[in-house]
């Protein structure tokens, strides 16, 4: 078997007896990380323009987190009666993120990656006073709680 990579193609072998050779388990399971560690990190080109994800990861105007917060508004729950692809409109119209005709997906994409991105950062770690794997967007915390729904949280600090 053959296995390509970056353009070169490189042997894959299996292993006779495998249970009574493990230096050559370990071996080839060493080669094999190390060839997901070489691979270049996936690109993503939209088609139309769309911010960048550290745009995204501003902070919300002032008056927004205020109706949020302190008046109360709720953001869109999902038992609206809207089309997945409305539903998703809507979330990617909140978060500032254009949806181009037929390009719902691409906008999503940049909104999970924008969901990564508030996830794995050290500032918003601390922002989660809710509990889930969320990160923080503006002071509100956003995350996914234990029943995969969705909260928002304040952060009074």
């Amino acid at each position: 078997m053959r296995l390509a990579s970056l353009g070169a193609a490189i042997n894959v072998k299996s292993i006779e007896n495998a249970s009574k050779n493990p230096r050559e388990v370990e071996r080839w399971i060493t080669s094999i990380n190390e060839l997901h560690r070489s691979k270049p990190l996936p690109q993503v080109h939209y088609s139309k323009s769309m911010p960048d994800v550290e745009q995204l990861m501003d902070v919300w105007p002032e008056d927004f987190e205020d109706a949020l917060l302190k008046e109360g508004v709720p953001l869109p729950e999902m038992n609206l009666d809207l089309s997945m692809e409305e539903y998703a409109k809507v979330l990617c119209s909140i978060l500032d993120i254009p949806v181009y005709e037929g390009k719902v997906v691409e906008s999503l994409h940049l909104m999970f990656v924008t969901f990564l991105e508030f996830q794995s950062n050290t500032h918003f770690m601390g922002n989660n006073n809710g509990g889930g794997n969320g990160g923080g967007v503006g002071g509100v915390g956003v995350g996914v709680d234990d029943d995969f729904g969705t909260y928002a949280d304040y952060d009074h600090k």
